[in-house]
């Protein structure tokens, strides 16, 4: 019987650490929206050769932009348009060619960390919901049977006027 508590314990304190884990990703993950510039401001910046590189994302319409020396760290993103490389939107937005050309521009693959995280966002609420229902089914289950049992009383009908038999009775009639 303690095995199975503790395994009833032990699987609630595992769904309380996975519901940190996605709380944590959802909201300490995401990158802080002062980051987020808007296309028109990328391409001024392009063209005045303030950005030293650019990364886009394979599926996405994110855009990162590398301000001045790579020690520095200031990074800002911007959203592209859909279907339209960066490149592209930078020469309608009137940038010159050679400031084209001198933007070291790649594109990199999106991290499949975004997935898992849609997974078990969908998961985890479902896995949570039938844990209770398992639960509550087991404890109504335990319940239901001591209800209905009040009919297997092993009470027995004592009379005062019946005598009572003992085997010293029964050993004397010899």
């Amino acid at each position: 019987m303690s095995d199975n508590k503790w395994l009833r314990n032990s699987f609630v304190w595992v769904i309380i650490m996975v519901a940190m884990l996605v709380l944590f990703f959802t909201f300490a993950v995401q990158r802080p929206k002062d980051t987020d510039i808007p296309l028109s401001e990328a391409a001024t910046a392009v063209a005045s050769g303030q950005v030293t590189k650019a990364v886009a994302q394979e599926e996405g319409d994110s855009v990162k932009l590398f301000f001045g020396n790579p020690k520095d760290n200031v990074v800002k993103v911007t959203q592209k348009e859909p279907r339209v490389s960066f490149i592209e939107t930078l020469g309608k937005f009137g940038v010159p060619q050679e400031k084209i050309k001198a933007l070291d521009y790649s594109v990199e693959k999106a991290s499949s960390l975004g997935n898992y995280l849609g997974i078990l966002g969908f998961l985890l609420p479902t896995l949570v919901l039938v844990g209770a229902f398992v639960f509550m089914m087991r404890q109504a289950q335990g319940t239901n049977n001591q209800a209905l049992s009040f009919g297997k009383s092993r009470a027995r009908l004592f009379t005062g006027n019946k005598p009572s038999i003992t085997f010293q009775d029964v050993a004397g009639v010899d």
